[in-house]
């Protein structure tokens, strides 16, 4: 509530902070503050989704990057004796 109240987040809620906070308390919610809360959360939604995703493909990218190749550690001096045998 005292978060509510206090809004440009001072750490002190001075008397026109308060009287402002209890007047949107009185009464029932508008249309137009139900419309504009739906809409933050919209946003908020479609950001979360982003980022989640965004998230996923960097995980997949990362567990790709570290898979380790085939390629990679081929012992030379093996090759060259199984070269040797193969010539012989």
């Amino acid at each position: 509530m005292y978060r509510f109240l206090d809004s440009d987040n001072s750490g002190t809620v001075d008397m026109l902070e308060f009287v402002t906070g209890a007047l949107k308390l009185k009464g029932p919610a508008r249309c137009l503050d139900i419309m504009k809360i739906m809409e933050s959360l919209d946003s908020l939604n479609s950001q979360m989704q982003h980022i989640q995703q965004k998230s996923r493909m960097e995980s997949k990218q990362s567990r790709m990057e570290s898979k380790p190749s085939l390629a990679v550690g081929i012992d030379h001096n093996a090759a060259r004796s199984f070269s040797s045998l193969t010539t012989t």
